[in-house]
């Protein structure tokens, strides 16, 4: 692919089919989302469209694709959210599991004093606080803790 010359934003467009979505054309991440280089730094092209469009993207906020296609940048399906509001719109098993009202047993998980949360290297994990202390129980009962 030729290199194209003039600002970001028209450097993206034209290497875009632009239809419905603006599905990228150039180079990608491992994830899926379109790259380009501004000023010696790779930049993702959908954070590019968002600040050519609507502006700076807020402090702790993300850009997130609206169509939940990864390759959009069509300025139209962005939108500002928190990694949270992010993470819950998603299809994943980390989104399924944020979104999860009960546990597998039943208890309540929407009930703060009935869940645990953990921060881990990869982020929060939410635990079932009675199916947790009902586990820990019946290892007490079986010896397994001294």
């Amino acid at each position: 692919m030729t290199r194209v010359k003039g600002t970001p934003e028209e450097r993206v467009i034209a290497r875009c089919n632009i239809g419905k979505c603006w599905t990228w054309q150039g180079a990608k991440t491992p994830d899926g989302y379109g790259k380009i280089r501004v000023e010696g730094r790779l930049v993702l092209v959908h954070r590019v469209m968002y600040e050519h469009k609507h502006g700076p993207i807020p402090e702790g906020m993300n850009s997130d694709h609206k169509c939940r296609r990864r390759h959009c940048c069509n300025p139209d399906h962005l939108e500002a959210v928190t990694s949270r509001e992010n993470t819950l719109r998603g299809k994943d098993p980390t989104a399924k599991n944020a979104r999860r009202k009960r546990c597998k047993r039943g208890h309540d998980l929407t009930d703060p004093e009935n869940v645990i949360e953990r921060a881990e290297k990869d982020g929060k994990r939410r635990r079932c606080r009675k199916c947790y202390l009902e586990r820990k129980r019946k290892a007490y009962a079986e010896g397994r803790y001294r």
